[in-house]
């Protein structure tokens, strides 16, 4: 295992010295990779089967690129700690990329520690992200993991699937995707773990809010888009003002048989002029066992 550190711009598949792999020798498996602010690597391979820490950015730099080019696999993580919002990992127009994490618990497919975007698509590009046992997409910083500005579908599946503890936003989706999450959500902080401004999402797995100020903070914010959920909602304590949802103009669907425990609390709260949220839809219906307070407002967030 070695962590090797780009000292130039070039294809992945290069055995050109420093063009992008010292040397000309190309990283192999279990070894980590950082590309050097100022590089851009074209992943015009598949990548062998890194280390733990996978693909990252040289620490403090905010000019470092991974572009993907064609169909194209990472086995391995990927992390970000820059401040550049146009993307550490790019892509657009036929680009497919699967991200596939074997670490397991306590790890991370991708994950955002900063102000700045991991992964930025756009045009039709296409995205999958896998983590078996650990967690899909978490973000820790101002920033976003993954800004899915693309019309190109988006899958995310791993055991906990969408995670974000700051303020920032996990996983935002801007166009008419159709976007897949299989997995948990969970949300210890005051931002988003997801926002849909226009996509079509289905999120089967439950979802969590357990911030634990009295200032209020959502799951997701529903923009646009519809947003159907197969799995229960919870909010946390009694004590605590935390949303499901800050539901601006977009659907919710919420079905099947699902259960609001004694001690804990359902808050949604929908904002948006034309907002619609229902509770079953004409092909299924929701069954909710509550044992703790369920509250649902027009209006304000807070």
């Amino acid at each position: 295992m070695a962590t090797i550190t780009t000292t130039g711009s070039g294809n992945w598949s290069s055995t050109t010295p420093d063009a992008p792999w010292p040397s000309g020798t190309k990283p192999t498996t279990n070894d980590v990779v950082e590309i050097a602010a100022g590089h851009t690597v074209t992943l015009d391979e598949d990548t062998a089967a890194l280390g733990a820490a996978g693909i990252k950015n040289v620490a403090g730099s905010n000019t470092s690129v991974l572009d993907i080019n064609g169909t194209r696999t990472i086995n391995g993580s990927v992390s970000y700690s820059g401040t550049a919002t146009t993307g550490f990992v790019t892509l657009g127009t036929g680009d497919n990329l699967t991200i596939t994490s074997t670490g397991g618990a306590g790890t991370n497919a991708v994950a955002n520690s900063s102000s700045g975007y991991c992964i930025v698509t756009s045009g039709s590009g296409i995205l999958a992200i896998n983590n078996s046992g650990g967690t899909g997409v978490s973000n820790s910083g101002a920033g976003r993991a993954v800004q899915h500005g693309a019309t190109g579908t988006l899958a995310i599946t791993a055991t906990t699937a969408i995670a974000n503890s700051s303020s920032g936003q996990a996983v935002r989706t801007d166009a008419a995707a159709t976007v897949t999450i299989t997995g948990d959500i969970a949300n210890s902080g005051s931002g988003y773990c997801f926002t849909n401004n226009g996509a079509t999402w289905t999120i089967t797995g439950n979802l969590t809010n357990t911030y634990s100020t009295t200032t209020g903070s959502f799951i997701g914010w529903l923009a646009a888009g519809t947003t159907t959920i197969v799995g229960n909602i919870d909010c946390g304590n009694m004590a605590v003002v935390n949303l499901a949802f800050n539901h601006g103009n977009g659907t919710l669907n919420w079905t099947g048989n699902r259960t609001v425990a004694a001690g804990y609390r359902l808050y949604m709260s929908v904002t948006g002029a034309t907002g619609v949220l229902n509770l079953a839809t004409a092909s299924a219906a929701l069954s909710l066992a509550n044992s703790g307070a369920v509250t649902i407002v027009k209006g304000s967030a807070g």
